[in-house]
């Protein structure tokens, strides 16, 4: 499930909250392996708009130590489903 700001008043993107809520799917494990990826490289999910400045090395940006507890680490590939 995704939620988007619908109150985004500027030139920019709103915020976006991933909640992990689907089944373990052949399809879906897929998208997870693809999310991963832009995960480690720091740049949106190919489902998202791909002109923006990646966010890899900026202060506070999440990376693979961040991703803890099994359920987190499963919900973003990390770990095996």
């Amino acid at each position: 499930m995704t939620f988007f700001s619908s109150q985004g008043a500027g030139m920019t993107t709103s915020t976006v909250m991933y909640i992990p809520a689907v089944p373990t799917t052949i399809p879906n494990k897929a998208y997870i392996q693809r999310q991963l990826e832009a995960f480690i490289k720091g740049v949106p999910p190919s489902d998202y708009p791909q002109d923006v400045i990646p966010e890899i090395g900026n202060k506070g940006v999440a990376v693979e130590s961040d991703i803890v507890g099994e359920t987190a680490r499963r919900a973003m590939g990390l770990a095996e489903a």
